[in-house]
């Protein structure tokens, strides 16, 4: 009786593979398809960073961006987007040996925002442009990064990239969202400045809110007005574009300063609406900044360029600062045209 049972027992068991065999010839595929998929996903996904994760600790400058980056940089406004960076961690393929025209800024001159084949410094092959711009530098620090490539320099053409939006303010504060930055502290007494580093370590700052002060005092606006603020901001600026005019002249390189606008600074309507958020009630003159900039390198015998006249808001990402790839072939155009008018005059 339990023979038959058993004999039974594994009869229906056969039947049941037989009639499951269609099945998994069909199923068996799709799933080690799927495992497949899964295992190689996992291999050709880019690596995506947030802002953080680009930088690392640098003693002298506060920070640096990461080196040998390749990888994708989530920006939360409004994509994500591809990042190289060399040794130094500085972006693009060109070298400082190979270079005519070295960039040195920030956000704008690393090519922040849009993918880096397709930034400023990559736009025309005939040009070879070396960008040393970091993420989130103000002007102290640019000086910092200067004076250590500065005996790379000679016979070159230096573009120091100028953001009215944050640099002039940022040149006076010891920290930027938390980050210890370099800055300038006036001295007392005297008619001049220094520049403050001891502050500097991995931790946090955590003795003020630079970016809340900011938006209680109205920044921003302040520079574009008469302001006792926008006064020590263009002193604190001078300053420095004196010392780095000198440094590029006694290391036979020759230095353009050129000005970036905040978008929000390119129509009338932008700009008040700016400042009527801020309650901001100060008459403030749009082209303040580059008369102010463009009298300083009168001053240094600078030659200065303002890109206000070259781009529009169309060229800057929806409520970000950075700009479009649409932006960032103006300003290759406009650096194309500056080296041409620039290697004429030391050429003839």
């Amino acid at each position: 009786m339990n023979g038959m049972r058993y004999a039974m027992a594994v009869l229906a068991s056969a039947l049941g593979l037989l009639l499951l065999s269609p099945l998994l010839v069909i199923g068996l595929p799709i799933v080690a398809a799927t495992w497949a998929m899964g295992k190689l996903s996992g291999t050709l996904e880019p690596t995506v960073m947030r802002w953080p994760q680009i930088f690392q600790f640098d003693p002298l400058l506060g920070w640096t961006a990461r080196p040998n980056l390749d990888g994708h940089v989530l920006e939360d406004r409004h994509d994500v987007f591809h990042v190289v960076t060399d040794k130094y961690g500085w972006a693009g393929k060109t070298t400082l040996e190979e270079s005519e025209v070295v960039v040195l800024g920030d956000s704008h001159a690393w090519g922040y925002s849009v993918d880096h084949s397709r930034a400023f410094f990559n736009q025309n092959s005939a040009l070879p442009i070396k960008t040393i711009g970091v993420p989130g530098y103000n002007m102290v620090q640019e000086f910092l990064l200067l004076e250590q490539v500065v005996h790379q320099l000679k016979g070159k053409l230096v573009v120091w990239f100028v953001y009215v939006g944050n640099d002039l303010s940022d040149n006076l504060s010891p920290e930027v969202e938390g980050y210890r930055t370099p800055f300038l502290r006036q001295l007392r007494g005297q008619d001049g400045w220094e520049i403050v580093t001891r502050h500097l370590s991995p931790e946090k700052w955590k003795c003020s809110d630079n970016r809340k002060l900011q938006r209680f005092f109205a920044v921003h606006p302040a520079l574009h007005s008469e302001t006792y603020y926008a006064g020590r901001a263009y002193a604190a600026c001078e300053f420095l574009l004196a010392r780095g005019a000198r440094l590029c002249r006694d290391a036979g390189a020759d230095l353009l300063v050129m000005s970036i606008p905040g978008y929000v600074t390119l129509s009338d309507a932008h700009m008040q609406a700016h400042c009527t958020a801020r309650s901001f009630t100060h008459a403030t003159d749009r082209e303040l900044p580059d008369r102010k900039l463009g009298d300083i390198c009168r001053r240094l015998n600078v030659p200065f360029e303002t890109l206000s006249a070259r781009l529009t808001i169309a060229d800057y990402h929806e409520q970000d600062d950075h700009w479009t790839e649409a932006g960032h072939r103006k300003v290759a155009d406009v650096l194309s045209a500056v080296h041409r008018a620039w290697k004429r005059d030391t050429h003839d």
